[in-house]
């Protein structure tokens, strides 16, 4: 995401190039960040969230609700429901997701 916003800094019109035009290159870059790091539940769970936050910007919450819904399942199952990223998530979900 970094590299193409130098690129874009490089073009005659730089400084023309609205921040929002790159939300749609980072969803694309965390999907396959999460899908690269589901073994590690610390990177999983902050990129889950990160995604999270983009489509919701999109207005696309079903579609974070689906995604974050299997990482807060993994995070209970693996970490257990008292554990802090596990209270992370589903605080996550009914202040973001569930409104």
């Amino acid at each position: 995401l970094y590299q193409a916003f130098q690129a874009s800094l490089q073009k005659p019109d730089a400084g023309n190039d609205p921040p929002y035009h790159y939300v749609e290159e980072a969803e694309r870059l965390l999907r396959e960040e999460i899908l690269a790091n589901l073994d590690n539940i610390g990177m999983y769970e902050d990129n889950t969230i990160l995604l999270c936050n983009i489509l919701m910007f999109q207005r696309k919450f079903a579609e974070a609700n689906q995604i974050l819904t299997p990482c807060l399942q993994k995070a209970q199952r693996i970490l257990g429901p008292s554990h802090e990223l596990t209270k992370y998530l589903l605080a996550f979900v009914d202040e973001k997701i569930r409104p």
